[in-house]
C-alpha cells in the first residue's frame, strides 16, 4: 500500500492484501521510490516537522547502507554487546515465532503479511526473513577485514521465504544482479525498507566542527595552534617544544626544508596518530566497562544490604521467641555471620574498584564515557542501572579529589541510606 501510494497516481483504498510486503522489485525501483517519497515529503512536510533535519537542513529518503542495515536488524544500542554479536538477535519464543522462512511450518512458499509476527527489540519486523531488503551498497567480496576491489551487483539482506531455518542469520547477505535477460531485475522474494536521513557536513560551520574534530584523533592532547611568538621571521616554528609527541613531529615536519625526511616525518607521524587512536578507543571502553561494572557491583551492594537487614530481623525474631540457643536461631545466626563476611569482602572489591577507576582514567573521559554508557542503558531500560553508574562516577571523582577511603559511606549510598 505505501509503494502503490507513493509510485502510482491515486492513493490506494486499505485492504488485507496490501500489507503484504513489495515484492518484484529490483534497485532502481527501490531508488524511484525513496526519490519520489522524498519529494512528496518535501512538498507537504514544509514545516520540516515531519523529518529529521541538521542545522535546518531537512532529511531524505534513502535505501540503508549494508551497514545501517545489520545494525538495525541485530538490535543496535538497545542489546547488550554479547547479545548483538550472536548469529540473530535475541527471539523468545524461538526462531518460528518471528521470522518466515522456507518450509510448511512457517512460510510455505509465498510471502507473508507483514507484522503478524515478532518484532526485533528496536521494533522491526520481519527484518530477517519473509522477503529480501534491498541495500544501498553494491556487492564486494570480504577478504578477512578488507574487500576485494571488484565490485558487482547490489545486496539484498536478510533471507526470504524460501530460506531455510539453519541459514537466517544477521550476517546474511546475497548479491543481486541489476540486470536480467537485458531488463532490470525484478525478483518475486525481493522487497525494501528504507530509511530517513540527512546530510553531513550542512555549513562551513559544521565542516570546520568535524575538522577539528579530525585533528584531534591520536593525539595525546588537543593541538595547541602556534602563536606568533613560536615563529621566527620566515613564519617558521623555532625552539617551540610540545608534549605531545604528534604534535612534535608536525613542528619537526614543518621545520626541515628535506622533502625525504619531511614524507618520513609524516609517516611516522600518521602511523603514531593511528597507533594512539586506538589506544584511546580501548581506553575509553575500558573507561566505559569500569562505570558498568561499578554500577552492577553497587547495585549488587544493595541488594546483599538489604537481604542481610531481612535476616537480622528474622535472627532477632527467632531470638525473642524462642532464645538464642535455638538450634533453629543458631542456624540464622550462622547463615548471618557468613553472610556478613560475604558482604564485607564485595564491599572491598567495591572499594578497590573504586580506588583503581580514579587513578586510571581523568574525570574527563569518565564524564564522557558517564553519558555514552547512560544513554546505552536508558536505551535498554536499564535506567535504574545508569542511577547505581552515576553514583559510583560520583564516588570515584570524590576519591580522585582527595584520595579518602569511604566505604561505609559507600555502602550507605548504594544502599539508599546517605
Amino acid at each position: 500500500l505505501q509503494y502503490q501510494a507513493v509510485t502510482a497516481d491515486e492513493c490506494p483504498k486499505p485492504n488485507m492484501k496490501g500489507r503484504l510486503p513489495q515484492t518484484r522489485v529490483g534497485w532502481f525501483d527501490a531508488i524511484d521510490f525513496t526519490y519520489r517519497y522524498s519529494l512528496w515529503l518535501h512538498e507537504h512536510a514544509a514545516d520540516l516537522s515531519a523529518l529529521p533535519n541538521e542545522d535546518g537542513e531537512p532529511g531524505f529518503v534513502r535505501l540503508p547502507t549494508e551497514d545501517e542495515w545489520e545494525y538495525a536488524a541485530r538490535g543496535g544500542a538497545v542489546v547488550s554487546l554479547s547479545d548483538f554479536r550472536e548469529k540473530t538477535y535475541p527471539m523468545p519464543g524461538g526462531i518460528a515465532r518471528h521470522v518466515w522462512y522456507a518450509g510448511t511450518a512457517s512460510a510455505n512458499g509465498k510471502a507473508q503479511i507483514t507484522g503478524l509476527l515478532g518484532a526485533n527489540p528496536l521494533g522491526l519486523h520481519d527484518i530477517l526473513g519473509n522477503v529480501d531488503e534491498i541495500t544501498l551498497d553494491l556487492f564486494r567480496l570480504n577478504h578477512l577485514d578488507r574487500m576485494h576491489g571488484q565490485v558487482g551487483g547490489y545486496v539484498v539482506r536478510g533471507g526470504n521465504y524460501f530460506t531455510p531455518a539453519a541459514q537466517i542469520r544477521s550476517a546474511y547477505r546475497q548479491e543481486a544482479p541489476f540486470y536480467k535477460r537485458g531488463e532490470p531485475l525484478r525478483s518475486k522474494t525481493s522487497g525494501f525498507r528504507v530509511v530517513v536521513s540527512t546530510t553531513v557536513i550542512t555549513t562551513p560551520a559544521r565542516l570546520q566542527q568535524i575538522s577539528a574534530s579530525w585533528n584531534e584523533l591520536g593525539t595525546v592532547t588537543a593541538p595547541v595552534p602556534p602563536t606568533p611568538a613560536d615563529k621566527n621571521a620566515y613564519g617558521e616554528l623555532e625552539g617551540k617544544t610540545f608534549d605531545d609527541p604528534v604534535a612534535e613531529l608536525a613542528a619537526i615536519a614543518r621545520a626541515t626544508d628535506d622533502k625525504k625526511i619531511k614524507q618520513r616525518i609524516d609517516r611516522l607521524r600518521n602511523t603514531m596518530r593511528v597507533t594512539i587512536e586506538a589506544r584511546n578507543q580501548q581506553r575509553d571502553q575500558a573507561a566505559r566497562e569500569s562505570l558498568r561494572l561499578g554500577g552492577v557491583l553497587c547495585h549488587k551492594l544493595k541488594d546483599d544490604g538489604h537481604a542481610i537487614e531481612g535476616l537480622k530481623t528474622v535472627y532477632k525474631n527467632c531470638v525473642a521467641a524462642r532464645g538464642k540457643d535455638h538450634r533453629l536461631c543458631t542456624k540464622f545466626g550462622n547463615k548471618l555471620e557468613d553472610e556478613q563476611q560475604v558482604l564485607n569482602y564485595n564491599l572491598g572489591i567495591y572499594a578497590e574498584s573504586i580506588m583503581g577507576t580514579a587513578q586510571n582514567y581523568p574525570a574527563g573521559i569518565l564524564g564522557e564515557q558517564l553519558e555514552l554508557l547512560g544513554n546505552a542503558l536508558k536505551k535498554r531500560k536499564f535506567k535504574g542501572l545508569a542511577s547505581f553508574a552515576e553514583l559510583y562516577f560520583e564516588q570515584a571523582s570524590a576519591y580522585a579529589s582527595d584520595a579518602r577511603v569511604r566505604r561505609e559511606d559507600w555502602f550507605a549510598q548504594c544502599t539508599g541510606g546517605g
